[in-house]
């Protein structure tokens, strides 16, 4: 009995089956693209499940920005009758510290070096310290000499600001509407408050 083909016709038939199954096994055995591999390969830093940071969507810079109808509470000097005048300068810088605070100093010490500057444009500076008593403040202000006028924070000052971080500093124009907040500063932070104020009053 033959088992190979005879006719011509079964003999072609058998030879484009035979090639055919050459060219699958070449097609399967060929290494896959560099841009088969990327598309195909999960996301090294996404766990299973979860996607990838390139799946989701951007937030914009200024999602959250400070509203500007928000006015800062009145401050009371030390060793003065009166409340701080915001009304006195374009701009004010205030400062929230503490004596307890290790950065209030170093902070303070960048704002003395600024305060001439300051002043030529018409602005001003003003330290509040919070969860602080008389003495401590007193103590404090004879050891580190501020070139700026300090007073104590009250309960309405904490309260409606949320108990800011000590340090936070605040832009304050002379309306006494927050312009710009910056809490626990860097030095590159501080440098970020001094240029806004000089850009703020080129005009």
């Amino acid at each position: 009995m033959r088992i190979f083909p005879v006719t011509t016709k079964q003999r072609i038939t058998c030879l484009i089956l035979y090639f055919g199954m050459i060219a699958g096994i070449a097609f399967a055995a060929t290494p896959p693209t560099d841009a088969e591999k990327k598309k195909e390969a999960p996301a090294k830093d996404a766990p299973q499940g979860e996607t990838s940071s390139k799946d989701l969507p951007l937030i914009p810079a200024n999602a959250t920005p400070l509203p500007n109808h928000i006015k800062i509470p009145s401050i009371r000097l030390a060793n003065a009758t009166d409340e701080y005048n915001f009304k006195s300068n374009r701009y004010t810088l205030v400062a929230v510290f503490g004596t307890w605070n290790a950065r209030t100093a170093e902070v303070a010490m960048r704002i003395n070096d600024q305060i001439p500057a300051l002043k030529s444009r018409g602005m001003g500076a003003v330290g509040v310290f919070s969860h602080d008593t008389v003495e401590s403040l007193t103590q404090w202000t004879v050891k580190n000499k501020p070139h700026f006028p300090v007073g104590l924070s009250t309960n309405r000052f904490i309260d409606e600001l949320r108990n800011p971080k000590v340090p936070t500093l605040w832009i304050v124009d002379d309306r006494g509407f927050i312009m710009h907040r910056s809490e626990l500063p860097s030095h590159t932070d501080l440098n970020v408050i001094f240029a806004k104020l000089q850009l703020w009053t080129e005009f």
